[in-house]
């Protein structure tokens, strides 16, 4: 039986049109923390303010948990979404407008039975 975890993800980037998903890095820290300073933001996402240095450290948190993983969302613009070509020298910051959490949680046997079926 192959068991996956959100950890065979961690170099993994999800491209469509208008957006790509990255992984969340520690080059991502400081703008996302600059982010997360807003008190809006902080109500919204039920978040309250952290340090740099607990950004930093919940980045890596994250990062290491086998079950979850967290994407920061890019937006491309007009011509690098029509390409293959990475946008701006592979700069895995550029258009970053948000992030999205993926949880991976173990499925009751029955469940990952069928599912195996399925495949």
């Amino acid at each position: 039986r192959c068991r996956r975890t959100m950890r065979d993800n961690l170099t993994t980037i999800l491209r469509g049109r208008r957006v790509r998903l990255v992984p969340y890095l520690p080059l991502h820290v400081p703008r996302y923390h600059r982010w997360m300073q807003d008190e809006e933001l902080q109500r919204l996402t039920c978040s309250e303010p952290l340090t740099l240095a607990e950004e930093y450290a919940n980045q890596l948190s994250w990062r290491e948990d086998a079950s979850k993983a967290t994407f920061i969302v890019c937006a491309l613009d007009g011509h690098s979404a029509n390409t293959d070509e990475p946008t701006a020298v592979d700069d895995l910051t550029a258009g970053m407008c948000g992030d999205v959490n993926a949880f991976l949680s173990p499925a009751e046997e029955e469940e990952e039975e069928e599912w195996l079926r399925r495949l």
